[in-house]
């Protein structure tokens, strides 16, 4: 399904991943209400409701939009599952997240989407401003598509790996740093990053057993690693 809304701009999804939200994401949503076209948000498994109060809130808006729920994997999985179900919803995909609000510079911001695979936009909270890709072409085919890689800590390029922004000035992204994963934030990473590592081991096993023709053994270790099981090693 594409847009529906009628104008000579560029058109807008917006695109996040969200669990337990309820307490900020009307704030997220209220900054970009006029601004999108589009919106396809993946929930992780909340359980205070943020999930109806999306879709009450873009009801009332007369946005359409999509909730789809996913079980939790780890960042780049689950920005890559939603960025993947966002394309060819909109020209660009916006991708703010639920502690984040959408600052207008220039209103007129959209006429600078001439067309380039992804745009950076500023980041800034009270410590620190930097740019960050935040919008991805909605149109882009085969390897030129953009997901995310890191199990956390992640970052956004193109699936062949080479993939190009453009610092967009018309818009910048305050980040609250108060959204609902944050509060167990370094056991989360401790546990994703040690499972990254245990990951690497295993497919170094699969490496010894590939070199010994242990063919059972590197499939039995790829379709764990593929699934996202964590191997025992």
């Amino acid at each position: 399904m594409t847009a529906t809304k009628k104008t000579d701009k560029k058109t807008i999804c917006w695109n996040a991943i969200v669990k337990n939200e309820s307490a900020i994401i009307e704030r997220c949503m209220s900054s970009m209400v006029d601004q999108i076209d589009y919106w396809v948000v993946v929930d992780t498994g909340s359980t205070d409701g943020t999930q109806q109060i999306i879709k009450d809130f873009m009801a009332k808006h007369k946005i359409p939009g999509e909730l789809v729920e996913r079980p939790w994997v780890n960042f780049s999985h689950n920005r890559s599952e939603a960025l993947e179900l966002a394309e060819n919803k909109a020209d660009y995909i916006f991708l703010c997240d639920a502690d984040m609000t959408l600052e207008v510079i220039d209103p007129e911001w959209k006429s600078q989407l001439q067309g380039a695979p992804a745009y950076s936009v500023i980041q800034k909270n009270t410590a620190i401003r930097y740019s960050n890709i935040r919008l991805v072409n909605g149109r882009l085919t085969g390897r030129q598509r953009y997901r995310y890689w890191g199990a956390t800590h992640e970052y956004c390029d193109s699936i062949e790996g080479n993939g190009t922004s453009e610092l967009l000035t018309g818009i910048e992204l305050p980040d609250f740093t108060d959204g609902g994963s944050k509060s167990d934030k370094f056991e989360r990473d401790a546990k994703l990053l040690t499972a990254e590592i245990r990951k690497l081991k295993a497919l170094e096993k699969a490496s010894e057993a590939k070199n010994k023709k242990q063919w059972k053994k590197v499939s039995g270790i790829v379709e764990k690693v593929s699934s996202n099981a964590v191997p025992s090693i």
